[in-house]
């Protein structure tokens, strides 16, 4: 299928992304975050950080955030983000079954391949799990939000997921995962560890064609997925303070390989 070759190009090209940081702004690919605001922008859209709904039903958040210009990320464009991220499985758009996908075990403290965690660093954690139940600096949190579009009618919504590898306290190590769980939820359904995926824009996936903005060739752009900024020594320097180091301190404290 075409698609799939599509993709299989574009991770290929999502491996080469770096996470930087200019001007206060987090980069990862075809993602931004200022880091003090918590709208992403990506794939042509906004995109509200799960933290900030954590705990709300999809009728509350709308009641704060449509005024906005916020709604409900559909079907479509959660499948779209999920297959940015984890390009190595195939999503499919569906509102009747449940997609799950391991991200995989890396004792590495390489941000460049930690892909989960540059999800969370920019979307924000719904859930922090008790300390005491894990290795220090490798607990299990997670980034969770309610989503969906009711193409199907039945007035229930899906809930998209993802979590980095962690280690329980007896040293036990499981790999991350990612999914996107069938419709399960109400539109008055709330949850303290779920947020509500809010967007506002339209979807474009001209990354997966290899279009780039700036006229640039394929080459030089990354294929449209790894458009990094040009940054200067002191800002490579704050980018392992953002991402480097919060990978670090989930990680040093129990025997993993320094980098």
């Amino acid at each position: 299928m075409k698609i799939i070759g599509k993709k299989l190009a574009a991770l290929g090209l999502l491996a080469t992304v770096t996470t930087t940081t200019h001007g206060g702004v987090i980069s990862y690919g075809e993602f931004t975050r200022e880091d003090s605001s918590d709208v992403v922008s990506g794939l042509g859209m906004d995109w509200l950080q799960w933290s900030s709904t954590k705990g709300m039903s999809i009728n509350s958040a709308l009641s704060t955030y449509a005024v906005d210009g916020w709604r409900v990320a559909s079907v479509t464009e959660m499948t779209g983000l999920f297959n940015y991220f984890v390009p190595s499985y195939d999503w499919v758009e569906s509102e009747s079954f449940t997609q799950q996908t391991s991200t995989g075990w890396s004792d590495e403290l390489n941000s460049d391949t930690e892909t989960d965690v540059q999800f969370q660093t920019l979307f924000g954690y719904t859930y922090l799990a008790r300390a005491s139940d894990y290795l220090s600096g490798d607990a299990l949190n997670k980034t969770e939000a309610i989503f969906g579009s009711d193409d199907n009618n039945n007035n229930y919504y899906g809930l998209a997921g993802l979590y980095d590898d962690f280690t329980v306290f007896n040293g036990n190590e499981n790999g991350g995962n990612a999914y996107l769980n069938k419709d399960t939820f109400t539109t008055s359904f709330s949850y303290p560890r779920y947020g509500i995926a809010l967007v506002r824009g339209t979807l474009d996936l001209s990354y997966l064609d290899g279009d780039v903005s700036n006229g640039g060739d394929e080459e030089s752009d990354n294929g449209g997925v790894g458009a990094i900024a040009d940054v200067s020594e002191p800002t490579s320097i704050a980018m392992f303070a953002v991402v480097g180091g919060f990978l670090f301190a989930r990680r040093n404290n129990f025997g993993r390989k320094a980098r």
